[in-house]
């Protein structure tokens, strides 16, 4: 009988590695098929290392790193991200090699010795976490090959170091790039590919990107041990230019970058606070510029966000989530209609925790709310017991669940759930939609994952910012963000394919209604409604 287990060792430098590989064997080790059981250490010798001004400038660059691990320090979750720890206990044996490194430093080659150790432990996978660039037979040793982490966009920043040229660029976008590697530098072939908002600065890029990225690898570990096969994305072209650790120069550029940097975001966040604030507005007849539509006057120490626009018995209504800067939290409000314009604001939904995005749908003649209940790590629907004012909670749907922005609608006979789900406990919920579906109606606490969750990895067009219905077809409104921008402007997408085995939607049209950011909007007719900053 095939042993069904999937065999993993880890190539490694030595004992010592990431914080994310130690996550990843602590995962493993709750999996029932999958065992990473050896740790692979080459102490290959390099030939000789030229005294240059490359020695001076990993010296600067020591001390940049050094001065952002002390503010990386204080966010919680990445202060120790970067650290590396002793993982040896976590193996059930490990095994020496003694590869060489080629004439130019770069290459790390394995003798026919190394080969055979690592074919005589019938390891199925290599999972590689160390330095050099691997070329020949040890690519080939093991019946899926060896994978590896590109962390960073490989048609765009290939080589190192992960996450310092993006910041540097300013680029709104950090990528990763999980493939088996062969000879070519950087172009094995991919198995999971992805692009998250650029963070702030250098190390907190890195261990963003890192701890993110890792539920892909995860993900292609479960898949390879259920298909009994790799299966890989659609072939990018990679970029020509291969980045190194940046000159004196370009660290002096980036410190003044950064400062710049810094300077502004405290300005922001202190002098024009009250300025930078999301506002609503509409207009009833969408033909008309948007910029030229009428915006609903925020309360004193309030603002209002996420317009929804719904109709009932001939008569509209915008509901939004309207933030307390006092008590710190969203709650939902209504408006309604009156001579083209939405009046007569009240509460209609408030709870401990925060609500926002006040997604409605009807289902059997009745009308549900499904809020942004992310705080309190669930996924519920309330349903109306008189409209607009009354609303009671029906059902949680999903428990335990680090979700945002849910929309939940009927399409070819079934009833779908989109969300943005975050599989790396950061909170993080502006890249990844996530899809469920429902055998038994939306009123149901069996909702099924799609097999591809999440099914867009991307922070340009990931997160749900709205859904508009005209006719039989679906448009998925999804937000946009930049490095330093969140929700910078949104995107129309048709849905294309949407069942249990694929999810395809096409983007028409970019929508940037104000200059600094917008993050949803709502259609019903001629009537839009959106927000802006």
């Amino acid at each position: 009988m095939e042993n069904s287990n999937l065999r993993i060792g880890i190539l490694a430098d030595d004992k010592f590695n990431y914080q994310f590989i130690r996550e990843l064997l602590i995962w493993a080790e709750k999996q029932n098929n999958i065992n990473i059981t050896h740790l692979f250490i080459h102490t290959p010798q390099r030939n000789s290392v030229k005294i240059n001004l490359s020695i001076f400038k990993k010296i600067t660059f020591f001390f940049i790193s050094l001065f952002e691990k002390f503010f990386l320090f204080f966010f919680k979750k990445y202060k120790y991200y970067l650290d590396k720890s002793d993982v040896s206990n976590y193996f059930s044996k490990i095994v020496i090699l003694n590869g060489t490194y080629s004439k130019s430093g770069i290459f790390l080659d394995f003798g026919t010795d190394d080969i055979k150790k690592v074919k005589s432990e019938q390891i199925d996978l290599l999972i590689r976490s160390g330095s050099g660039i691997l070329r020949g037979g040890i690519l080939n040793c093991c019946k899926y090959g060896v994978i590896s982490f590109h962390h960073g966009d490989n048609t765009k920043y290939r080589g190192s170091p992960p996450g310092f040229w993006e910041v540097y660029y300013k680029e709104d976008q950090t990528g990763f790039v999980l493939q088996q590697l062969n000879n070519t530098l950087d172009g094995g072939k991919v198995i999971e590919r992805g692009e998250f908002k650029t963070q702030f600065f250098y190390l907190l890029n890195q261990a963003f990107i890192f701890k993110k990225s890792l539920f892909y690898l995860k993900r292609a570990l479960l898949n390879i041990q259920n298909q009994k096969e790799i299966v890989f994305k659609d072939f990018k072209p990679i970029s020509k230019k291969i980045f190194k650790l940046p000159s004196i120069y370009y660290q002096l550029i980036y410190i003044l970058k950064l400062f710049n940097r810094l300077i502004i975001k405290l300005i922001n966040q202190k002098i024009l606070k009250k300025n930078l604030i999301w506002k609503v507005a509409y207009n009833f007849d969408n033909s008309k510029d948007l910029n030229k539509s009428k915006t609903i006057k925020n309360d004193h120490n309030c603002f209002l966000a996420d317009p929804f626009i719904y109709e009932a018995d001939n008569k509209k209504y915008l509901f939004a989530e309207e933030y307390d800067f006092k008590k710190k939290k969203g709650h939902i409000v209504c408006f309604n209609e009156e001579n083209k314009e939405f009046k007569n604001k009240r509460i209609v939904l408030n709870e401990l925790f925060h609500l926002s995005f006040p997604y409605l749908f009807e289902f059997e003649s009745k009308t549900y709310m499904c809020p942004d209940t992310s705080s309190n790590n669930d996924i519920r629907i309330y349903e109306c017991r008189s409209f607009p004012n009354e609303w009671e909670l029906k059902k949680v749907l999903i428990k335990n669940i680090k979700s945002a922005d849910t929309m939940i609608f009927k399409f070819d006979s079934k009833w779908w759930l989109f969300t943005n789900e975050d599989k790396s406990g950061l909170e993080d919920y502006n890249s990844e939609l996530s899809i469920y579906y429902s055998e038994d109606g939306p009123i149901s606490d069996n909702w099924i994952p799609h097999k591809k969750n999440p099914v867009i990895t991307n922070s340009l067009n990931g997160r749900n910012a709205g859904l508009i219905k005209k006719g039989e077809k679906y448009f998925r409104v999804s937000q946009a963000h930049s490095n330093d921008q969140y929700g910078k402007y949104i995107n129309i997408n048709e849905i294309v394919i949407l069942n249990e085995k694929n999810y395809i939607e096409k983007k028409l049209e970019e929508v940037k209604i104000s200059q600094i950011g917008n993050h949803h909007l709502s259609c019903y007719e001629n009537t839009v409604a959106f927000d802006y900053l």
